[in-house]
């Protein structure tokens, strides 16, 4: 959705599940995404090149144990900001919250 919609992302794969996703394929080799590194790359290619042909999408390695590669993309160039709602790279608002609904705080939208 971030890339539909032209937004800042960031994600640390830790799972790759093959066998549910098979339209995942390696650039490099051609074949199903089997591996974490396979998955990085898909997910860089995924989010497209630059005029120049580098990657959009950057990859860092986070100082933590178990899954610690994160691909992030921020937002592309200025003229995609002001595209056509059509396109989905404008701003949309949030939603309101529901009745009831406590008052906004840390990890809530």
């Amino acid at each position: 959705a971030a890339l539909v919609l032209n937004k800042p992302f960031a994600v640390v794969p830790c799972c790759v599940f093959p066998e549910s996703h098979p339209e995942r394929v390696s650039r490099a080799t051609g074949e199903r995404v089997r591996t974490t590194a396979e998955l990085v790359d898909h997910l860089r290619a995924r989010a497209g090149s630059n005029p120049d042909g580098s990657d959009v999408a950057r990859v860092s390695v986070l100082p933590c144990d178990g899954a610690n590669v994160a691909v992030f993309c921020a937002k592309r160039d200025a003229t995609e900001k002001a595209a056509s709602p059509e396109t989905g790279t404008l701003d949309w608002p949030w939603p309101s919250p529901p009745p009831g609904a406590p008052p906004p705080g840390p990890f809530r939208l």
